[in-house]
């Protein structure tokens, strides 16, 4: 089995009044740390960030396995982008909002487990 994460983060953040994934979180973007949980795990082969350049150059110490794809207009286009994005061998994917930085390598895998018990 193969899986792979996609990391929606192209919206404008309008009603924070402020970029949310650029705001620094113990000296990283938001978005670092969230892409960051999928990327350091070995089961992941694949991390699709759904972002603008600007965003992704930041994360460019996290590793040789992620693309970065242009968002659409809206979140489900967005995502449609990353799963034309992935690779044929992948089984199983995970799609993760980008502001939502707290989420645990346990939980991700545990998320995966259960899709495959299901």
């Amino acid at each position: 089995m193969s899986k792979a994460a996609i990391i929606v983060a192209s919206g404008s953040s309008r009603r924070m009044g402020f970029d949310k994934l650029s705001a620094d979180l113990r000296g990283k973007p938001v978005l670092w740390h969230s892409v960051h949980a999928f990327s350091a795990l070995d089961e992941i082969s694949q991390v699709i960030v759904v972002t603008t350049p600007e965003r992704f150059d930041r994360l460019s110490d996290l590793g040789p396995k992620l693309i970065r794809v242009n968002g659409g207009a809206e979140r489900p286009d967005s995502v449609a982008a990353g799963l034309a994005a992935l690779h044929g061998d992948i089984t199983h994917v995970a799609i993760h909002d980008g502001a939502r930085p707290l989420v645990s390598p346990a939980a991700i895998l545990a998320a995966f487990q259960a899709a495959e018990n299901s």
